[in-house]
């Protein structure tokens, strides 16, 4: 009886490890230290909003001529949808 109770706590300590194990492994999300990860050349700017109405974490607004701004750079998440959907490219990536 005692060894069955031995072998169940081991087996309990074990499980425990390997989550906290897991819980080592898995990495921690980094914060944004770059203040512009990307940048709107408004120069190829045609003002068509296709950035502003697709991207998930509202980071674009538009200026009072259409052109969108960075206003939240913290909140890009580097998805590439907002450059990849741009017609003119004028939306660049500074991350690497």
């Amino acid at each position: 009886m005692q060894s069955q109770k031995t072998a169940a706590k081991d087996k309990i300590d074990m499980t425990e490890s390997a989550k906290n194990d897991e819980k080592k492994s898995v990495k921690k999300k980094k914060k944004r230290t770059n203040p512009n990860p990307i940048v709107v050349y408004k120069r190829w700017c045609k003002a068509c909003a296709i950035c502003i109405q697709l991207c998930p974490q509202d980071v674009f607004k538009s200026d009072r001529d259409g052109y969108p701004v960075v206003v939240q750079p913290f909140e890009c998440t580097q998805c590439g949808i907002c450059w990849v959907h741009c017609p003119d490219f004028a939306i660049v990536s500074t991350e690497k």
